[in-house]
Formats: structure tokens, sequence, C-alpha cells
């Protein structure tokens, strides 16, 4: 089993979700309940939509400009963004995702599958031009940070870059948006958040990210002496930066949170893997959420209705 924050977050609020999307979930079982379950996991909200072109739009622009010592002009960031949304739009409305032999390999960064076509009353274009505005302002606040110079100076740039170690009887797994490698420094990681309403501190996720960084065997791109740079979690700079609001909150971890992401990796994951091997090939026996407003938003919801019945 894979552990990640996302994972025991979601399975703190909804273990049966939580199971369907990480466990049960499969695009290439011949049991078609495994596959809707898998067309279900793709579904996201316009807004979780808007957060995702601007991610693809730091990965695949910014970023490979930053590693060349060149800060992007906004323009083409944004034309970038917005010609992307576009084509996601109209896959999405289409819901080619749910045509034979589509796969999200084929589709690449098109694939796109809306929670609101699924179980709303369609896309608002109000909405939707909200969002793109939103994803203007998100773009606009990184490029135009203090940040992106900091990003820029960098010796090694790594995005986007899944980290794995071994924990207990399972894999710890964590994808910081960016890792900021230096020579003569421990290094720094950023994570982006595209919201605005909620505020809510993200420390523990990024905790386990410099958790795990300091623990990972390194990558072959990663600095020769990167034991000696990481081999301290708590002198890694942690950063997020809400792009909406264009507000940067920095972390540094101490010891008693060392021990509170153990513990918190611990106890959960040992709950996850008690709840695997209790599911004896039904469903049924995986509880459900306490929070009824979980269930509005859920992509399962349908199926687990029809679950309730039996």
């Amino acid at each position: 089993m894979r552990w990640s924050v996302s994972k025991s977050k979601e399975y703190q609020n909804c273990p049966r979700k939580w199971y369907l999307s990480t466990v049960f979930a499969n695009s290439r079982a011949k049991d078609p309940l495994r596959k809707e379950t898998f067309l279900l996991k793709q579904l996201r909200s316009v807004y979780a939509w808007r957060g995702l072109i601007v991610d693809i739009a730091i990965d695949k622009v910014i970023i490979p400009a930053l590693k060349n010592g060149i800060i992007p002009k906004e323009e083409d960031v944004l034309k970038f963004a917005f010609d992307l949304s576009d084509q996601q739009l109209d896959f999405g409305k289409k819901q080619k995702y749910k045509q034979e032999g589509m796969v999200k390999s084929k589709a690449g960064d098109l694939y796109c599958a809306f929670f609101e076509l699924e179980y709303g009353n369609g896309l608002d274009d109000i909405l939707i031009e909200k969002m793109k505005e939103e994803i203007k302002v998100a773009i606009s606040n990184l490029l135009k940070s203090e940040i992106i110079y900091e990003i820029k100076n960098a010796d090694r740039i790594i995005s986007q870059r899944s980290l794995i170690m071994s924990f207990d009887e399972f894999s710890i797994t964590s994808t910081p948006d960016l890792i900021l490698f230096y020579n003569d420094k421990p290094p720094t990681i950023i994570d982006w958040k595209v919201h605005s309403g909620r505020n809510t501190d993200y420390w523990l996720q990024l905790g386990t990210y410099a958790y795990v960084l300091s623990n990972v065997k390194p990558h072959v791109d990663f600095p020769n002496n990167f034991k000696d740079l990481v081999n301290d979690a708590h002198k890694i700079k942690l950063i997020e930066f809400q792009l909406l609001k264009n507000l940067q909150k920095v972390y540094q971890l101490t010891e008693e949170d060392i021990c509170d992401i153990e513990d918190h990796m611990y106890l959960t994951g040992t709950h996850m893997l008690i709840t695997i091997n209790n599911v004896e090939d039904n469903l049924s026996n995986i509880p459900t959420t306490s929070y009824p407003s979980c269930c509005e938003f859920c992509n399962f919801k349908k199926m687990c209705m029809e679950l309730n019945k039996k």
C-alpha cells in the first residue's frame, strides 16, 4: 500500500471513498464496476480544474524557462493556459473520457472530466469565465513575485518529482510541486495552492515532503552531496504559495513536528491496512463518512447509494 497525506485525509473523511479511489478503481480490470469506478475517480470540480490548468502551465512553461535562466513573458504563459483550458473544456463537455479505448495516456494534458456534468446541471459559463480570470491572477502573481528569482537562481530545479520511501508495512509517497537544490545550503520545497476561500495551513503536507526527502534514496539528477544537504529535515525551507491571494507562508519543522508526522503516518497507515484486510470482497463492509456534507461532492456517491441498498 502507498500512503500519502492526501490519501490519509481522504481516509479520515470517508474510508469507503478512499478505498474506492485508491484500491478498487482500475481502468484495466475486466470487472465493469471497477472500470466505472476509475472513470468516476477522474471527475473534478470546476474549481479543481482551475488549479490543474495553473499547475500544468507552471510545469510546462514557467519551470522549463527558469531552468534556462529566463523568466517567461506573462502573455506567453497565459496563451498556453487559455489554449489548454479551451481544449480541456471541449474534451470534458463532450465527455470524451467515456469513449471506448480512451485512456489518460492517450489524451495527455487534454484529459478532463467534470463533476458538474456527471452529477450537476452542467457547466456554468459565468463560473467558467471567473475561473479563467483567476487562472490569469494566479499566473500573474507568480511571475511578479520575488520567489520567481529564488527559483531562477537555484542550482537545480526539480518539478513534480515523485518521492517514495518505505515506512513500517507500507510505502510513503509524496510529490512536491518544486524542489530547489543549492550547492551550499539545504534545499527549499515549494507547494502551490490555487484557492480563494479557505484559510488552511498545509504544514503537514509540506512537512511530510521534507521528511520523505530527507529519507529517500538520491535520484540520478540530485546533487552529489544530496545526503549532506538533506540530513536534517528541520533545515529544509518549506514554502506554501497561495497564488490567488499572493500570499507566502514559510514553515520550519521542529522535532515535535517530525514526531507528529511520524505518528500520523503510522496511525492512519495502520488503519488503512486494517480496512483493506477487512473488506472480504464486500464493499458494503467498508465504513462511510461521519460527515454527511462530504457526500454532496463525492465522486462515488451514486455507487455508494447502491451499496447502501444492499
